[in-house]
């Protein structure tokens, strides 16, 4: 008995050193069905603008034509996100995290200033040059996109105007023209008003358009001089004669009855749709909104006019306000390692005219359109938006966040008449002062 459970013993001992044999060899690595297969880039995109818009159609549709006629092996995937604010505070993040995308939308301003001095952007200048292409860019265009160094580090997502319309039909009862000073404009405003019309359809949901209506008189005399010597200190609110005029201008609109009924709540969007469905003799639109318009255009409905300007002041020939949206900045390191980028942004380069006049709308280099590519509205603003000698200059991107919050509830109070041009002046300096900028 003893003889056999000895046996067993030494059976089981024989197994349990030959298994522990089997566990101690090294196994050779298994590798995952992930690392099996061909590991290709995938380029990141933080796109600021919309599947719909023009401005990403374009650079999609760029990049699957890459794909399909260069590089079959260039993938991308994109991040959407429509609110600046949330797309500041999400590009933050990655600059934080050093992970900013390979192409993503950047707005030339204080994010910008940053990574120009950190060198994480591409010098979009030099390298338009290489491709030799430059001097065709717009010079409007490369006045909005230029940093304080002199070169851009950006390029534009669009060539975008911005343009006041009017109903014809109502204006030519009142024997009106199209206002060419502000003066003219408050009279216009003032004999709808008083002929029991809707004047003006108001921008009132965020500040945007109160901030316009304070910037256009320096814009069209002082280009962006006034601003940046405001937001230095080296000028005031309250004792500049532009600032004066400005914050008068906007308290005469505002309290002057002119503006729709409801027009707080309304946004961009809401004021163009208000417009078309037959309310107000006036509104203001950008070319995001030529294919609404552009049929009551061709019919001699509407028309539109340029900014008005300063009565007795010198203007400077900026008339409509054109500017390059978010423009699309590269990331400098992802663009230096790799030829696959710079050969789809050379790509890009040579394609972009064409893509944006298949979408309807004008390139922002100086390329001559082809006969009958774009509508009426398109071509007739086109051509002002080409001759414009300086590009709009948005106080938005230059102010400090705390201060574009105290001048946009600063600005609805004083078309409230809840305070004085002059204490609207006050509270902006006092903004300025105590952020900065």
């Amino acid at each position: 008995m003893k003889k056999v459970i000895s046996l067993i013993l030494c059976v089981i001992l024989v197994g349990s050193l030959a298994a522990c044999s089997k566990q101690e060899k090294p196994q050779e690595p298994v590798q995952s069905t992930a690392a099996k297969a061909d590991t290709k880039k995938v380029y990141r995109i933080l796109s600021g603008s919309s599947e719909s818009s023009t401005t990403y159609k374009v650079l999609k549709e760029l990049a699957e034509r890459y794909k399909n006629e260069v590089n079959p092996d260039f993938e991308f995937e994109a991040e959407i996100i429509t609110s600046t604010n949330d797309l500041w505070q999400k590009l933050n993040m990655y600059i934080t995290a050093n992970n900013v995308p390979d192409i993503f939308s950047i707005s030339n301003g204080l994010i910008s200033a940053e990574l120009i001095v950190r060198g994480e952007l591409v010098n979009m200048t030099e390298e338009l040059q290489k491709l030799g292409v430059y001097d065709n860019v717009n010079v409007a265009m490369k006045d909005f996109f230029r940093s304080n160094d002199g070169n851009m580090y950006m390029i534009p997502s669009g060539f975008n105007g911005e343009f006041f319309v009017y109903r014809t039909s109502t204006f030519e009862q009142y024997n009106l023209t199209p206002p060419a000073t502000w003066e003219e404009f408050l009279n216009t405003c003032q004999i709808l008003k008083d002929n029991g019309e809707i004047p003006y359809v108001m921008r009132g949901a965020d500040s945007v358009m109160y901030l316009r209506f304070l910037a256009f008189p320096s814009w069209t005399t002082e280009g962006d001089s006034f601003i940046k010597e405001l937001l230095a200190g080296e000028t005031s609110f309250s004792e500049s004669e532009t600032g004066q005029y400005s914050a008068q201008l906007l308290y005469e609109l505002g309290t002057g009855g002119y503006f729709i009924p409801g027009y707080n709540n309304l946004t961009l969007s809401d004021v163009v749709d208000t417009f078309l469905s037959g309310q107000g003799t006036m509104c203001y639109a950008s070319t995001a909104f030529v294919g609404k318009l552009s049929d009551l255009y061709e019919q001699g409905e509407i028309g539109f006019f340029t900014i008005p300007q300063v009565e007795g002041k010198t203007a400077n020939g900026a008339s409509i306000p054109t500017h390059g949206g978010k423009g699309w900045g590269i990331n400098k390191k992802s663009y230096d390692e790799d030829p696959v980028l710079q050969d789809f942004f050379k790509y890009f380069i040579e394609h972009v005219d064409e893509e944006f006049f298949k979408n309807g709308e004008i390139s922002w280099m100086d390329t001559d359109v082809p006969e009958g590519q774009l509508s009426k509205l398109m071509n007739d603003l086109g051509k002002q938006m080409q001759e414009q000698p300086i590009a709009w200059v948005s106080w938005d991107d230059k102010m400090q966040p705390a201060t574009l919050t105290t001048a946009g509830d600063a600005a609805q109070e004083l078309v409230n008449d809840m305070i004085t041009p002059e204490e609207f002046a006050q509270k902006l300096d006092e903004a300025i002062k105590a952020n900065g900028g």
